[in-house]
């Protein structure tokens, strides 16, 4: 009884003391070490943010730039086609100019002869006129016989006649070598106002080609400033991390203590940190991470800002992400069915890197995650809030 009551006395007094004991409310992100420590880190991730920032419009000049080259190169191949049926419409000109030349010199031939002809003409008609009468009775008194009379006013008849058909047959050959002209002088006409309606075309192509060339200049000047101030800002990030390095030496600390974040959102914990059945392998291993039920496709996050090392196939981790926060800090994310990143890409925390999977060994889809300091495994719990 003395040893019950005594139990029960010591209990009681445990809990009198610890009702005195406030627990301590870690802040959102702690760090060991000093503030000049904690200053650089910060300003570490705030300069991969704004890496990323860069590399994202980056990517969009770049993807502008290659619309705008095929854009160019469609207008090339219009202003080529332009070109082209240009030259022809002018070709056509210049045979309907020809056609033109020809048909005025065939007519200029045709009235010169219908002119000689109605000279010839007119002037036998003047002559019969003045002959008059005697003309007849000369006929008449001269003629050997009725039927020789009649052969001779015949024969006049045929000379007036065949005048008659050549002046007629030189009339409709002028009229329709006019009309011909006429013709063609419309085709002409046509033509030019063609050749108008395509030199305005391709004009307007030349333009366009002209300013796309020049807001291409802008696009390539925009993306040499990304690129210049990206190769400033890691050159200022990896001494960022020499520095966090030689203050951590000299500080004494082997790594940064991080703040980091839930990689997957809304899902349980299947298997912790530490000795477990190997569901797949069937027999006791050491689990050197926790792992995350999570459905197809469900993103994952980077658990905290840094550098991916390693993203592909690693063996019973399947499709894997390895992200090193530097300090001699790193996550693993493994069993991905996609991987959104590649190695040498600058992540922040929060960014989307992979959807969840159940490649590798895995009876299922989930998330298999680690924090790794120096390359040992730790409980991820303790990095986690």
């Amino acid at each position: 009884m003395k040893g019950r009551s005594l139990a029960l006395s010591v209990l009681a007094l445990m809990v009198f003391i610890a009702s005195f004991i406030t627990p301590q409310v870690l802040p959102a992100r702690r760090v060991l070490g000093s503030d000049e420590l904690w200053q650089k880190m910060q300003e570490l991730e705030q300069l991969q943010k704004e890496i990323e920032e860069y590399k994202s419009r980056l990517s969009k000049t770049q993807e502008t730039q290659a619309s705008v080259l095929k854009e160019i190169s469609r207008l090339d191949t219009e202003l080529a086609l332009s070109e082209k049926e240009l030259a022809y419409i002018e070709k056509n000109i210049d045979y309907n100019n020809e056609q033109v030349r020809v048909t005025k010199e065939e007519i200029a031939v045709i009235e010169a002869r219908l002119a000689a002809q109605k000279a010839a003409f007119e002037a036998r008609l003047v002559s019969m006129y003045k002959a008059g009468q005697t003309s007849y009775i000369d006929i008449l008194l001269t003629s050997k016989s009725f039927s020789d009379l009649m052969a001779r006013l015949q024969y006049l008849k045929r000379i007036a006649a065949s005048d008659s058909e050549l002046i007629e047959g030189y009339t409709a050959d002028r009229n329709a070598l006019v009309e011909k002209k006429e013709s063609l002088e419309a085709r002409l006409a046509e033509l030019e106002t063609l050749k108008a309606a395509e030199i305005e075309k391709r004009d307007a192509v030349i333009r366009k080609t002209k300013e796309r060339q020049e807001y291409l200049a802008q696009l390539e000047s925009e993306k040499e400033r990304y690129e210049k101030a990206l190769d400033e800002m890691e050159a200022q990030s990896k001494a960022l991390e020499r520095i966090i390095a030689e203050l951590q030496a000299k500080e004494g600390l082997p790594a940064r203590q991080l703040s980091m974040i839930w990689p997957v959102t809304g899902y349980w914990i299947t298997s912790y940190y530490g000795w477990r059945y190997h569901p797949v392998l069937g027999y006791d291993r050491f689990h050197s991470g926790i792992d995350y039920a999570a459905d197809y496709n469900v993103p994952i996050k980077a658990a905290e800002s840094g550098k991916v090392i390693f993203a592909g196939e690693n063996g019973g981790y399947g499709n894997c992400v390895i992200i090193d926060h530097g300090g001699g800090i790193s996550t693993l994310y493994g069993h991905c069915n996609k991987l959104l990143v590649k190695a040498g890409d600058i992540v922040v925390k929060g960014q989307q890197i992979a959807l969840v999977g159940s490649t590798g060994l895995s009876t299922g889809p989930h998330l298999h995650f680690e924090v790794r300091v120096n390359g040992e495994t730790t409980d991820p719990l303790k990095w986690l809030p």
